[in-house]
């Protein structure tokens, strides 16, 4: 397969009337798909679990109940993400997703490389202080805005306490 060639399953729901569409994005190209087909072994659903969890929590919960934190591992899959927090209404500040630096390195939980990076221009990853990889969310704040904020764009990874209790992204 063409590098330039980029063939991913989507799945997303349109708020309007609740319906289930597949598709596939194709050298940036929409067509319409089965919701059954697989292609190359990548079939690709994001799932947002809106329970405060630390990370080690997050990442037992996703991987019980759905296969495992998610990985970002380009910008398509940045997109995708984007587009799931934002169908939510109200999402914390920071999900969690399966990045984490163990013995000097950041690594994938799921084996991927972590050769696609979206980290914040303050963020110090050879000497990190703080050991998870978080997506930072922007949006407008709701009536709790100490604590959950409107859903809106993904804008950058960050490195955050793996204690604190987030919601986070599971595929």
């Amino acid at each position: 397969m063409a590098p330039d060639l980029m063939l991913i399953l989507l799945q997303f729901v349109v708020s309007v009337n609740h319906t289930h569409m597949f598709g596939l994005l194709d050298n940036f190209m929409w067509r319409e798909a089965s919701p059954f087909v697989k292609l190359h072994s990548l079939c690709y659903k994001v799932h947002t679990v809106r329970k405060r969890k630390t990370w080690e929590e997050a990442l037992e919960f996703c991987r019980e109940n759905h296969q495992d934190l998610a990985s970002v591992a380009s910008d398509t899959e940045m997109m995708l993400m984007q587009r799931e927090l934002q169908k939510q209404e109200k999402t914390t500040e920071h999900v969690w997703v399966g990045l984490r630096f163990l013995a000097g390195e950041w690594f994938w939980v799921d084996g991927q490389p972590l050769e696609y990076e979206a980290w914040g221009p303050n963020e110090q990853t050879q000497c990190p202080r703080m050991g998870c990889g978080a997506l930072r969310v922007t949006g407008t704040c709701g009536d709790m805005c100490d604590s959950v904020i409107q859903a809106g764009n993904v804008e950058e990874w960050n490195m955050v306490d793996c204690s604190e209790r987030l919601h986070f992204l599971c595929y």
